[in-house]
């Protein structure tokens, strides 16, 4: 019987407040601004996490909540693996099981670091498993994942959540999978662009949790669980949202869908 998809809670343990904007992946030139700037972020990130990691053991879940700057549309870009892969790279990928991030706008950022516990996810999530078998690198890898996702039936507009759990070799640096995988999903959170495949909206993306199981059955094969659903108004990401009126609200999606299109 194949082994179920990795799930772990959500952290909630003390928060860490990061006192500088969080940065998120640059391809920029190591000389560039936005790769000093990013350096500079990571450092403070891994002053603040030291004493954590520090005194913890085994494998542990990672959160990152991301305060975006007043004015910016929490639903647009803004990506959370863009802010989560070099945080997590920096700290060290293979500390880490499971991490989670989280955007809103206004407010401050934190940092949270505590041991993975294992759970079984909530009720509310549509769920897709599927297999991979080639390169990263190949289109062919992005096109195996998305074709478990293919006959689902888009989102509803507006804030989403997603999870991906992979299971891996441990040769395997699973940090790589993420962005292909996301990449992939445009069945379920709609297309940037019409024409264009591969580029999804996932700047709705309001909550996002990754997770990996070490697997030494597997070889270069990476078996993966994908999970989505509409972002609940009761979560601490959504009170913006939750604190408007039902009629506000379905003025300000379309206000935000108007200036996508």
């Amino acid at each position: 019987m194949p082994s179920p998809p990795p799930h772990y809670e959500l952290p909630s343990s003390e928060a860490l407040p990061i006192g500088l904007p969080p940065r998120k992946a640059s391809w920029d030139a190591a000389s560039a601004r936005s790769q000093i700037e990013l350096g500079r972020y990571l450092d403070h990130v891994e002053s603040i996490a030291s004493g954590r990691l520090a005194e913890l053991e085994g494998p542990l879940a990672l959160r990152l909540d991301v305060g975006l700057a007043a004015g910016v549309d929490p639903l647009h870009e803004n990506d959370l693996d863009n802010f989560l892969e070099p945080v997590v790279r920096r700290l060290g990928p293979h500390r880490f099981v499971s991490v989670w991030a989280t955007k809103r706008p206004g407010g401050a950022s934190y940092l949270r670091i505590e041991p993975a516990e294992a759970t079984s996810p909530e009720h509310g999530w549509q769920e897709w498993t599927g297999r991979t078998t080639g390169s990263t690198v190949s289109r062919a890898w992005k096109e195996q994942v998305k074709a478990a996702v293919i006959d689902a039936k888009p989102l509803p507009p507006g804030p989403v959540a997603l999870q991906i759990s992979f299971r891996v070799d441990p040769r395997r640096a699973w940090v790589n999978l993420w962005k292909p995988a996301i990449d992939a999903l445009d069945p379920i959170l709609g297309r940037t662009f019409p024409d264009r495949p591969y580029h999804p909206r996932d700047g709705r993306v309001v909550r996002l949790g990754l997770h990996v199981a070490i697997d030494h059955t597997v070889g270069w094969d990476v078996p993966f669980c994908i999970r989505a659903r509409p972002a609940s108004l009761s979560w601490p990401e959504m009170s913006w949202f939750a604190a408007m009126s039902s009629d506000r609200r379905a003025e300000w999606l379309k206000d935000h869908e108007s200036r996508l299109a």
